[in-house]
């Protein structure tokens, strides 16, 4: 899911005040190699600290974020 999500045009999320979801069209895509290096890497980490059952923040976008909230 993280290659998937690293390579997508689009993004969906919930609307607050409808609870629809909606398409965002202003996700910009990674190239491959890139977004598979990066899909790797955030996956082995949330991975990891989930194994350890340690308080983390995850490398992955969480559900109802939008693809912009979080810094890459």
């Amino acid at each position: 899911m993280y290659l998937l999500y690293n390579l997508g045009k689009y993004s969906v999320r919930v609307n607050e005040n409808t609870k629809l979801l909606e398409i965002d069209r202003n996700k910009h895509p990674m190239p491959y190699p890139e977004a598979a290096r990066l899909a790797a890497q955030s996956a082995r980490s949330d991975s990891e600290n989930y194994g350890r059952r340690a308080a983390f923040t995850p490398e992955g976008t969480r559900i109802g974020e939008t693809a912009n909230d979080t810094p890459r």
